[in-house]
């Protein structure tokens, strides 16, 4: 099915479009579907909603590096982000705010699926960033934000080969798996 040019983010077309038939399934196997954005009293739906507050915290504090600053192995990953956001629009009890959450959600789905798209059509993918002679980092330990000192490095790029300095991946073997 084609659209009229609608979306400028490298991605969101092919994102929105996949999203589109899955919906057109979901609708020929289960109809329009209405159901409660939490079930349970209002004691319990209090009490999972703190819940969920708590796990969007924690996972807020591990996607910044803050919740056990003792763990060198610790990257930055998509299980992370997602499920900070996910914690969050569970939490949300105002409708206008669990939609704003859930469209995050979206966006961060996109975002993955777009980065697995992008490891199996890329030409010379990146391998891993560099900030100098001594500090190199595998995609999935890539700081986040990329900041200007951050060069990326595809394969041509190591001739020798190199290690993650941040959880010791050999980036030459983590680009092809």
């Amino acid at each position: 099915m084609s659209y009229p040019t609608l979306f400028t983010t490298p991605g969101v077309r092919a994102f929105a479009e996949a999203v589109d038939a899955e919906r057109q399934r979901q609708l020929a196997k289960f109809g329009e579907q209405h159901h409660p954005d939490l079930s349970g009293d209002a004691t319990s739906q209090c009490d999972a909603r703190e819940m969920f507050d708590q796990w969007a915290q924690n996972y807020r504090a591990i996607n910044a590096g803050t919740f056990d600053p003792g763990d060198q192995d610790r990257c930055l990953d998509w299980t992370g982000i997602l499920l900070e956001e996910v914690y969050e629009a569970l939490a949300e009890s105002d409708v206008a705010r669990l939609r704003a959450e859930l469209v995050q959600v979206a966006a961060v789905c996109a975002a993955w699926i777009t980065d697995l798209d992008s490891r199996t059509t890329q030409p010379n993918p990146v391998v891993a960033y560099s900030a100098g002679a001594r500090t190199l980092r595998c995609p999935r330990c890539r700081p986040n934000p990329l900041g200007s000192e951050w060069q990326p490095l595809t394969a041509d790029d190591l001739e020798h080969g190199g290690i993650c300095t941040s959880c010791g991946v050999d980036v030459l073997i983590g680009a092809q798996q």
